[in-house]
């Protein structure tokens, strides 16, 4: 079997020698090597990661592709339309990851409602000898509102609960199963939360959906928490929220254009940042592999496959 990587995908070792294993694994850029040929006449599956943008381009150069295998669960830059045109198969590793993705969440809410982040600059310049550091605010009765309330919304909202926060939501809609309060769009959730988290799928209807408007509305003495992804996000009208006392701080592990980040965003004294490591443990990272590696040992076997999306 032959395997290709899609551009930029961030695949574990672990992953990467199952692969080979299984056959062979070419680099999207061996198809302007030698190579090029065998790769378009023999290949049919491609594994990507979160941060891959596998476009119209990149799916019309493997003229034989059937699957592609995503090591994540967003699959934002994968054009799922086009897929579904061609009859390509797309798979993604959703669940596993929930559970790791609420305790990074929980850590950021803590960090920065806490302020737990200036501790060690507040022991290293000596301001412990000089005062106590200041009172910071409690996580109980803490009014958090959570956009986007799947599986790891989920998640986050029954750590937080332990917490004894006060839960919110909006969703696509109302989920009978769950106590918390409901608010149809971003805007009342917002006027009615002092914590905002980003838990939502991105996409072309959700891009900037947090601009300077909804900051605004959140508020002076408002938190900002993104583990979702950075496209959800105006990273400027961020950055002018933080430097004009709009919004208080914001706890950030997914980026506009990441790795290639906005540095003045994460350079602000009232910022916490997380190099996209939400579900970044051994153990889920090997449960996300042995998912992708199942569902090509389906597809091999010509059985169906498992979390398929298309």
């Amino acid at each position: 079997m032959v395997f290709i990587k899609a551009p930029v995908a961030n695949l574990s070792d672990y992953l990467i020698n199952a692969l080979k294993e299984r056959g062979q694994l070419f680099n999207y850029s061996d198809l302007q090597g030698s190579q090029a040929n065998f790769i378009k006449e023999n290949c049919q599956i491609m594994i990507c990661s979160g941060n891959s943008k596998v476009d119209k381009t990149v799916i019309d150069s493997i003229p034989k592709l059937k699957l592609i295998v995503s090591y994540a669960v967003g699959y934002d830059g994968i054009d799922i339309n086009y897929c579904k045109t061609k009859g390509i198969h797309f798979c993604n590793t959703p669940d596993v990851l929930n559970d790791d993705v609420a305790d990074c969440c929980l850590s950021l809410v803590l960090n920065l409602v806490r302020e737990f982040y200036k501790g060690k600059g507040y022991i290293l310049k000596d301001k412990w000898l000089q005062a106590q550091p200041p009172l910071t605010k409690s996580l109980k009765g803490l009014k958090v509102g959570i956009l986007g309330m799947g599986r790891i919304g989920r998640a986050i909202a029954s750590r937080l609960s332990v917490c004894k926060c006060e839960i919110s939501y909006c969703a696509r809609s109302k989920k009978d199963d769950l106590t918390y309060t409901y608010y149809q769009d971003v805007k009342s959730l917002a006027q009615n939360c002092e914590c905002l988290i980003l838990a939502l799928n991105a996409s072309s209807e959700t891009k900037y959906m947090i601009n300077l408007d909804i900051l605004k509305v959140l508020g002076s003495n408002s938190y900002l928490i993104n583990i979702a992804r950075g496209s959800i996000v105006n990273t400027s009208d961020l950055k002018y929220a933080l430097t004009h006392n709009i919004i208080k701080a914001a706890a950030i592990d997914v980026f506009e254009n990441e790795p290639n980040v906005d540095k003045e965003l994460v350079a602000m004294d009232n910022v916490v940042a997380y190099p996209h490591v939400g579900s970044a443990t051994v153990q889920t990272r090997k449960q996300m592999a042995d998912l992708c590696i199942l569902n090509i040992d389906l597809f091999i076997k010509g059985q169906e496959l498992k979390n398929k999306v298309v």
